[in-house]
């Protein structure tokens, strides 16, 4: 069965099909899950950053509302820390959080969609990290099971 999840805030609108069905359907389909790596513990483990909470808790509800939960991967997060660390730019943690969550809604290059999912590749300048000054990341969203979204940003190459 199919339903549909409505996720709206300032700058973003999407609507996410959903499946539905029970854990015994699921169970029956796909058999018994070998293993199951949580979100929770990609964050606590250090493969994913929280980034709605801390410092950037602030600059992710601007953008994506108090029903999203928004991470990065830890490649993203040490490439905005190198820039942020770079004594010749005037980077913070929230100027550059905001220009890569503010890009990923107006600067998307590529969007695919699937019936449960959204991922938008867009551009974003930031300075200091390296010798490339734009970037191509990676925005994926998904339904969260209890009425939010999950949304994980990360370099182009990660999954």
């Amino acid at each position: 069965m199919y339903d549909t999840m409505t996720y709206q805030s300032s700058t973003l609108s999407t609507r996410f099909p959903l499946f539905v069905c029970e854990a015994d359907e699921a169970e029956d389909f796909w058999g018994e899950p070998i293993h199951v790596y949580t979100r929770q513990q990609a964050i606590a483990d250090g493969v994913l950053f929280d980034a709605s909470s801390g410092i950037l808790k602030e600059v992710s509800l601007q953008h994506f509302g108090p029903k999203a939960h928004v991470a990065m991967t830890a490649a993203l997060h040490d490439l905005i820390k190198r820039a942020v660390e770079n004594p010749r730019t005037w980077n913070d943690w929230k100027g550059v959080w905001h220009d890569v969550c503010w890009m990923s809604t107006v600067w998307q290059v590529k969007r695919e969609k699937t019936d449960y999912s959204v991922t938008v590749w867009f551009e974003v300048t930031i300075t200091g990290a390296g010798r490339k000054r734009k970037h191509l990341l990676k925005r994926h969203m998904q339904p969260d099971g209890i009425g939010g979204v999950e949304i994980t940003f990360m370099l182009p190459d990660e999954d």
